[in-house]
């Protein structure tokens, strides 16, 4: 980013005439929090921030923020985002498996997390996230069989060119080591 300034005005006033244009602006932002471009990032922000003061309710505009968040480790910010997403769209799975996620690793509420991705999978019972959240909710309540099931079934479920199908594997053979399996 620092090496395209005329990029950056570009993108500046495409977003400035075009302040209702949230998916562009979003991939651009998306794209930037991918890469981990911090440069981008920071601007990105300033960018999405500018997009949620014209169009407050969008909820594309506030998942990437909510990765933004995530992505420069601002667990707080995190939080009040997906907040926000859900005070828009209370059945955002996105949104309650980062909730769930945050509590679970960050909190130790692990109670609370489970209760949460099972609030998700009544709306969407196959999303693979939240399968993995709850699984690990399990783990760190001690319900490992329960932990072992979600993790199989993420597995199951999971195409197997994702790379979160490595992580799954790695929370399933923590599962059995601590099962003595």
């Amino acid at each position: 980013m620092s090496r395209c300034p005329r990029l950056r005005a570009l993108i500046d006033d495409w977003a400035t005439q075009r302040p209702d244009d949230v998916p562009t602006v979003a991939g651009i932002v998306a794209a930037w929090v991918r890469n981990r471009d911090e440069e981008g990032m920071r601007f990105g922000e300033t960018l999405l921030r500018f997009t949620l003061q014209r169009v407050p309710e969008s909820i594309g505009a506030l998942l990437v923020l909510g990765d933004l968040t995530a992505a420069t480790g601002r667990s707080a910010d995190n939080a009040q985002v997906n907040r926000r997403i859900l005070e828009i769209d209370p059945n955002n799975v996105i949104a309650i498996n980062n909730m769930a996620w945050f509590p679970c690793e960050e909190q130790g509420q692990y109670q609370e997390a489970l209760t949460l991705a099972n609030r998700g999978l009544q709306y969407v019972p196959d999303y693979l996230d939240l399968i993995d959240t709850r699984g690990v909710a399990h783990y760190r309540l001690g319900n490992l069989a329960e932990a072992v099931k979600d993790f199989e079934r993420f597995i199951g479920l999971c195409p197997s060119w994702a790379p979160s199908l490595a992580t799954a594997r790695f929370h399933l053979a923590r599962a059995y080591a601590q099962m003595e399996n």
